[in-house]
């Protein structure tokens, strides 16, 4: 819902340029709680290392740079976060599955 209402405040305003960063933003905002829930570090260093790339995409943005090299930018940071993130999950669930 988040990711929905930003992007049609965003294109309301016509500031279409932002939505990219601002996906990675919402992306990186919910391992925050999720952080917090399952009490995994690699959720905080996904949250943080996903809000900085969206926070240096949105800098971009503003400082006019083209929305190709934005948006290539924010998607690879993003994506390098959650294939890391899915990894991790990979091998955990592996690990659990050799338990029993």
């Amino acid at each position: 819902m988040a990711i929905f209402l930003t992007c049609t405040v965003l294109s309301t305003l016509k500031l279409q340029q932002y939505v990219v960063p601002a996906i990675g933003l919402i992306v990186g905002l919910h391992f925050y709680p999720m952080a917090w829930v399952f009490k995994r570090r690699l959720d905080y260093y996904a949250a943080t290392w996903t809000c900085l790339v969206a926070l240096v995409g949105i800098s971009l943005t503003f400082r006019q740079a083209s929305q190709e090299s934005v948006i290539v930018a924010v998607g690879l940071g993003t994506a390098l976060a959650t294939v890391t993130y899915g990894l991790n999950m990979m091998r955990e669930g592996y690990k659990l599955s050799r338990r029993n």
